[in-house]
């Protein structure tokens, strides 16, 4: 009666994963106890004999099969034991007064004959001693960050182990594991280190470019200067072959000037080295100017700029000359890329506080899910025309940055 009282209590207070275990138990138990009953109340016999210690025999059998094949015998019980012994990783286990209860060989061969025997105290162990004692006090790890010993650094993870049966102390202690990441550690040391030699590289480059750009700016611009004076008349008449190579001459001083600017502007933005005059602009006004400021340019192209839409009447914020440049940089592509005789028209629209300014053309057009491309860095969209008319592949890149500098984004 005393064990089926036993047996009975924990059934109740088991976890459900235990409970068919103790049910069985608690059948075992009950059997003889059952055929004794019988017999003094009733009479009852088997084989003419009290049936108690037949019973007690059938129970012992019973019992035994159940040792061999209970859940707690199981194939993942087998595997968890097996897992402990065989990991690489030290695993510490500690009661929940912080005394040592036991470890697997991996912990043996990292401490060696610092671990206690069962039972004793591990505050002397090199690092982790303090770490664990921390632990028991408070249920927290100390360890916000890796922990060295030796050679190998570890990463410490703890675990509660829960009694089967729910009691008032239904923890019974810890499980510490030690989790090897050296190889891991490194690959990040590795990769902080590229990290820094990549800025410090990309810097260097930085500084290299802006510094070639500056010194190339100055002879081109006298070059720039000369071809003007010269094709203007101030050195006097010219052949009409000489003119046109001095023509194409210039033009290329001009693309050059053009990519040594947009050089110079890629590394300021890089270097964080641009700043943004932000002022407030008639909206109007300032599209109605840069479109004048590009009619000389669409008229030597034969195409026609236009403004299509009326007045938004509204302020704008921004850096005047840096916005002009973003501007400006679309209309002289649509300009380039239209044909002989076709139209480039500007419009404005307000949405919500946002001016959206639209500039379209009718040439080749840009196909779609290219936005890499056209607003990638050296990059132009693959195009037979494209190609023909030259540019750096750095104008639309550098918009794309200013433009959201300013608060303000850029999609075609």
């Amino acid at each position: 009666m005393s064990a089926l009282s036993l047996l009975a209590y924990a059934f109740f207070k088991a976890k459900s994963s235990i409970r068919p275990f103790l049910g069985v138990l608690f059948i075992i138990t009950a059997a003889p106890l059952t055929a004794n009953f019988a017999y003094i109340v009733w009479g009852f016999t088997a084989f003419g004999f009290d049936p108690t210690p037949f019973m007690f025999a059938v129970a012992l059998i019973a019992f035994s099969w159940l040792l061999l094949n209970n859940t707690m015998m199981d194939t993942e019980a087998q595997g968890r034991s097996l897992l402990f012994y065989a990991t690489q990783n030290p695993v510490i286990i500690i009661d929940t007064a912080g005394r040592f209860a036991g470890a697997n060989s991996a912990a043996k061969t990292l401490f060696g004959e610092q671990l206690p025997n069962k039972g004793g105290t591990l505050d002397h162990l090199e690092k982790i001693g303090s770490v664990l004692n921390f632990f028991r006090e408070t249920g927290e790890s100390s360890c916000a960050e890796p922990i060295r010993l030796g050679e190998r650094v570890f990463d410490p993870r703890s675990l509660p182990i829960e009694s089967p049966i729910q009691t008032k102390a239904n923890l019974l202690g810890w499980s510490v594991s030690l989790i090897d990441i050296t190889e891991r550690e490194r690959a990040a040391e590795a990769l902080r280190e590229a990290v820094v030699d990549a800025e410090e590289a990309n810097q260097a480059k930085s500084r290299f470019l802006a510094m070639i750009s500056h010194e190339l700016r100055t002879p081109m611009t006298s070059v720039k200067g000369g071809l003007d004076l010269v094709l203007h008349g101030a050195a006097g008449e010219v052949s009409e072959p000489v003119k046109n190579l001095l023509t194409v001459a210039h033009r290329n001083s001009l693309r050059l000037l053009k990519l040594i600017d947009d050089v110079l502007d890629l590394q300021k933005l890089d270097l964080s080295a641009i700043i943004l005059e932000q002022q407030d602009l008639d909206a109007d006004k300032f599209l109605r100017d840069i479109v004048e400021e590009y009619e000389a340019y669409a008229k030597e192209k034969k195409v026609r700029l236009a403004i299509t839409t009326g007045g938004v009447d509204r302020q704008l914020r921004a850096d005047p000359n840096r916005l002009k440049q973003v501007v400006g940089n679309v209309i002289s592509n649509a300009v380039k890329f239209s044909p002989e005789g076709g139209r480039v028209e500007c419009s404005t629209q307000l949405i919500e506080t946002k001016l959206r300014l639209s500039i379209k053309d009718h040439g080749i057009g840009i196909p779609k899910n290219e936005e890499d491309q056209v607003f990638g860095r050296f990059n132009q969209v693959k195009h037979s025309s494209s190609q023909a008319s030259g540019g750096s592949g750095l104008g639309m890149h550098i918009a794309k940055l200013l433009i959201e500098r300013m608060g303000g984004s850029i999609s075609y």
